[in-house]
């Protein structure tokens, strides 16, 4: 019996730099036209949202999503349904009937209704930016991973290189020789976290990147969202621990 395991994601590099809240729509890299499809679907699923609420929903400052939102108005796909008098954020919008009829359109082309997508040049940037530097793992570090297991210098010589290459790693041997432990051991090394994003967005495409159940969020602060972190981070981003896949199979 052997078992793969594909340790590439898992070492991705240590995060340099936190995701910058974009503060032009040329920043956010997608067309302005796609921002309005997302709100006309957040609308269709939810029947009304406050400017602010879609804002935070899309995952940018309100600044970005204010003109979108005046385009849909003059076209009377959107209504405002009451304000609160606090200015534009806080006026509450849902769908006119030919509003409704294009979401359902664009939710026929595709379903997502999220964040903003990341341009795929964005994302590639951000990967570089999370890159370990040369030397991240030491001895020490491997060693301290596997505190819980009598594992001899021979094995630590071998499997050392191999991480520290960045590359996928094969672990074979017989059943129940501890090919699995071995390999589990390794998301011990290294607990800083990397930024994912909810999607991004590659030759007109959407394509979902962060998934609840292989991805481990990281909250800082309570969900709720305020001002000030809506004004300095970029919510098309999740701050997560980095992902460590594991993938194992019968060879004859």
């Amino acid at each position: 019996m052997s078992a793969a395991f594909d340790l590439s994601l898992y070492r991705e590099p240590q995060l340099q730099s936190v995701p910058r809240a974009p503060e032009t729509l040329e920043d956010l890299g997608i067309p302005g036209s796609l921002v309005e499809q997302l709100v006309l679907k957040m609308l269709f699923q939810r029947g009304e949202m406050s400017a602010w609420d879609l804002a935070l929903a899309i995952g940018v400052k309100f600044s970005l999503i204010d003109g979108p939102l005046e385009t849909l108005k003059r076209q009377h796909l959107t209504l405002v349904k009451r304000a609160q008098g606090l200015g534009a954020v806080t006026s509450v919008f849902e769908l006119s009937e030919e509003g409704r009829n294009q979401a359902r359109e664009h939710l026929e082309t595709n379903q997502y209704a999220g964040a903003a997508p990341v341009p795929i040049e964005q994302y590639i940037e951000q990967v570089r930016r999370q890159k370990q530097k040369d030397g991240w793992l030491t001895p020490d570090k491997l060693a301290q991973a596997y505190r819980r297991m009598v594992v001899t210098p021979r094995i630590l010589s071998q499997i050392g290189p191999a991480v520290s290459a960045g590359k996928s790693l094969l672990i074979y041997g017989q059943p129940g020789n501890g090919k699995t432990f071995l390999a589990e051991a390794l998301v011990n090394l290294d607990d800083t976290p990397i930024y994912i994003p909810h999607s991004v967005l590659c030759q007109g495409h959407i394509v979902r990147v962060y998934d609840t159940v292989q991805h481990q969020r990281i909250d800082d602060v309570a969900r709720e969202a305020t001002l000030t972190k809506a004004a300095h981070q970029d919510g098309r981003w999740v701050k997560c621990r980095r992902p460590f896949l594991v993938s194992g199979g019968e060879l004859s």
